[in-house]
């Protein structure tokens, strides 16, 4: 390979990087889990603006949607259909990938 292309890749690859860090510094995503639909309309209308907000009603829903996607704050009702927001906190730090997100309950 060229020495110039493995250079230009490199650079390329950089600035990927980079970019990447920069648009998720920007755009944060919040996750909420409640029961009450009206309360997760209210936190979507609060904090849309400034974040992705991300709402589940289940919070068995919301861990299965954590393996796949970034988060970066949880807010979480404690009294929740299925599993208690306390549960889905023991689930989520017994996971290496998710035992760092921020939780509010």
């Amino acid at each position: 390979m060229n020495l110039k292309v493995s250079i230009g890749k490199q650079i390329v690859s950089k600035l990927r990087d980079m970019l990447k860090d920069k648009m998720m510094s920007i755009h944060r995503t919040i996750v909420v889990v409640d029961s009450n639909k009206d309360l997760l309309i209210e936190f979507q209308n609060i904090f849309q603006k400034d974040y992705n907000v991300v709402t589940f009603i289940d919070p068995l829903d919301a861990y299965d949607w954590f393996k796949i996607h970034t988060v970066d704050l949880v807010i979480c009702n404690v009294s929740l259909p299925s599993i208690s927001g306390i549960s889905l906190v023991r689930k989520m730090k017994i996971n290496s990938d998710l035992r760092t997100v921020p939780v509010i309950l």
